[in-house]
């Protein structure tokens, strides 16, 4: 089969800068769907992968990927009508009763995360390519397959850590003879990612952009003189979940949007927003070195009690945080395992791989099927 995986959602920015206007630019980055992508599958292998950025210039866009999709297919010889499948690295079907409970959400879903607005995008620059070909695949799972898939184990942990999929921060699959099976999950309102990302917009950085930034930040700094605050912030729960309150304490739709109460509650509790053109303080370096301490221990958690619950010790990570060299340090340095793998398109980008890859996987099970 061959089949072409996408990322991105083109319409989440422009439908933000219409609804909320005025922000800073950097705000307009708390949204979904950046980082855009393709990826061309054949018969289960990865024959052709791009991200749109490379050809658009615009760095982390998340604009529709014709031209990365072109690329991939001249790459193979290949045009649209080869294809078997498009597959999206976002599923927002079963949410859609959900978003239908404001207005300002029911035109979200319209015209950003439904599968009316994706369909439009194929039919612009893949016109007359059939819609019943065109599949949504979860955003953690897709994750997930990106990194199982290219794993080369046949059986391991997958950690997916990153800001959020549809709804949730955080999932833990096991893996083994080719299936994905999910075994738990963090809310988004409980996510790690949002935190890290939320402190990275605080000192004066890129929400969703500038985190590595941040990693490279807290070197510099003392984590004792902020540790407490973290310590307060993320609870650790028995079964490998955390719980962060002060992501929760958003109750309108525009708080929610934008994060305005718990961004509040960082500049009344933690230290003041510095902005973009301001100095770097020690203060801020101690800041950044006392969240990367936190995010060390959030996810070494996260991935070391599922590993505690698991016959295999191999673990297999995706997600924004796995793109976090000092958090993969410390699970590395922790015995926890006897392997890690981290796939290295973790970001949203490589989800394109992973959806691909997943309904490859699906294809192949229906093929193996048969044959028996």
């Amino acid at each position: 089969m061959k089949i072409l995986g996408i990322s991105g959602l083109e319409h989440s920015v422009p439908f933000k800068k219409g609804r909320w206007p005025g922000l800073e630019e950097r705000e307009y980055r708390i949204s979904q769907g950046h980082d855009s992508a393709a990826a061309l599958v054949f018969d289960g292998q990865c024959v052709a992968a791009a991200a749109e950025e490379r050809f658009s210039r615009r760095k982390h866009t998340g604009e529709f990927p014709g031209r990365a999709i072109r690329y991939c297919l001249q790459s193979a010889g290949l045009c649209p009508d080869d294809l078997d499948e498009i597959a999206h690295g976002f599923d927002y079907s079963p949410y859609k009763k959900a978003y239908s409970l404001d207005a300002t959400s029911a035109d979200q879903y319209a015209r950003v995360f439904s599968r009316e607005a994706l369909l439009s995008l194929v039919n612009r620059e893949l016109p007359g390519f059939p819609e019943h070909r065109v599949h949504h695949v979860n955003h953690h799972l897709s994750h997930a397959a990106s990194a199982y898939y290219t794993s080369g184990w046949d059986e391991c942990i997958v950690a997916v850590i990153d800001a959020m999929g549809e709804a949730h921060g955080a999932s833990i699959y096991a893996a083994q003879e080719g299936k994905l099976k999910l075994l738990r999950q963090i809310p988004a309102n409980h996510s790690i990612g949002v935190l890290y990302s939320l402190v990275t917009l605080h000192l004066g950085f890129d929400f969703n952009a500038d985190e590595y930034k941040i990693m490279g930040l807290a070197p510099y700094g003392n984590p004792s003189r902020f540790r407490a605050f973290f310590e307060n912030a993320v609870t650790f729960l028995e079964d490998g979940s955390i719980r962060i309150p002060l992501l929760s304490l958003n109750r309108t739709r525009d708080e929610r949007e934008n994060y305005l109460q718990s961004r509040r509650f960082l500049s009344e509790n933690l230290y003041p927003e510095r902005l973009p053109d301001a100095e770097i303080t020690d203060e801020h370096c101690d800041v950044a070195a006392a969240l990367q301490e936190c995010l060390d221990n959030s996810v070494l958690h996260i991935a070391g009690r599922a590993a505690e619950q698991s016959s295999t010790r191999r673990l297999a990570l995706a997600g924004g945080v796995a793109l976090n060299c000092t958090a993969n340090g410390r699970l590395l340095r922790s015995g926890k395992f006897e392997a890690i793998y981290i796939q290295p398109a973790a970001g949203d980008d490589g989800t394109a791989l992973g959806a691909a890859l997943y309904r490859a996987s699906k294809g192949k099970t229906k093929i193996e099927e048969q044959d028996r």
